[in-house]
């Protein structure tokens, strides 16, 4: 009765929910389970781990900690960057006297930006990158992308799949999550339709059903993360990084840090972004 009874109470709070609400508070709503403590995953047996990251060192900050507990327990790790880095840098144009140096200073940026990706993928134990060379800022959802991801996901047979969570402000963020929610209506692979896909935070906190003890490894990613000194030049993202790991910690008596995911399938991902685009 009382499941019946949340099930219906979810549903009319969604229906008169104001349409200017926060998409943040609208996603709390379609959540199967909202109100329940995160489970905690402590085995890391799968052979097989892919991450879609829309740039270089959202790996790391979103589940960096993770990925090195699959790396000790074996694993092989393929991380899939979208964009290229050209405009991780706020004031790279100011420094630039006219379009030609803009463009030699941006491909600079990006072979640096792939340079800190692979230290830091060395740092946390894994070697496979794979580079699309999106436009940075500018990542936009084409048959071409579509049909490399999903080849990329059919090679590599993923048993789990990490990737932004939908509550991710940064457009690049919500536009992999859009990828992969396509990828799944479009008649998922066998590979896709069997793994467990778990989205991470980065610049949003989630609601989270799933939290990983990542207190063992913390040095570790926090090794990775300075490696990206491109990006530590503007935000400490070492500091933000470590209080977010940090907060996760207040459902398990406030000890140690953690990273949190939204685990389901790649169909229940699909379903939860065509609800959101829809309040969108």
């Amino acid at each position: 009765m009382g499941n019946a009874f949340r099930a219906v109470a979810r549903l009319v709070y969604r229906r008169f929910l104001p349409q200017g609400a926060k998409n943040s508070l609208r996603a709390w709503t379609m959540l199967d389970v909202p109100d329940c403590p995160p489970e905690v995953i402590e085995s890391f047996g799968e052979a097989r781990v892919m991450v879609l990251a829309p740039h270089m060192d959202d790996e790391v900050v979103g589940c960096g900690g993770t990925l090195r507990c699959h790396a000790l327990a074996g694993a092989k790790i393929t991380v899939v960057f979208l964009t290229d880095g050209r405009s991780s840098d706020p004031h790279l144009a100011d420094r630039c006297h006219n379009e030609a140096e803009i463009r030699e200073a941006e491909a600079a940026l990006c072979a640096r930006r792939k340079q800190e990706a692979g230290e830091a993928a060395r740092i946390l134990g894994y070697d496979d990158l794979v580079f699309l060379d999106r436009p940075d800022g500018k990542l936009k959802i084409d048959d071409t992308l579509i049909h490399d991801v999903a080849d990329l996901i059919v090679q590599r047979d993923p048993q789990v799949i990490y990737y932004p969570c939908v509550l991710e402000l940064h457009p690049d963020h919500w536009e992999v999550s859009q990828l992969l929610a396509m990828l799944a209506d479009a008649g998922p692979s066998p590979a896709l339709a069997a793994a467990r896909c778990r989205a991470y935070e980065v610049w949003t906190p989630q609601p989270p059903n799933r939290l990983v003890n990542i207190s063992d490894v913390l040095d570790v990613k926090l090794e990775a993360l300075r490696a990206f000194t491109s990006q530590l030049e503007h935000v400490d993202y070492v500091r933000t990084t470590a209080g977010l790991n940090a907060y996760r910690a207040m459902t398990r008596d406030g000890k140690g840090y953690w990273e949190a995911f939204y685990e389901g399938t790649a169909a229940q991902h699909a379903e939860l972004v065509r609800q959101l685009s829809i309040a969108r």
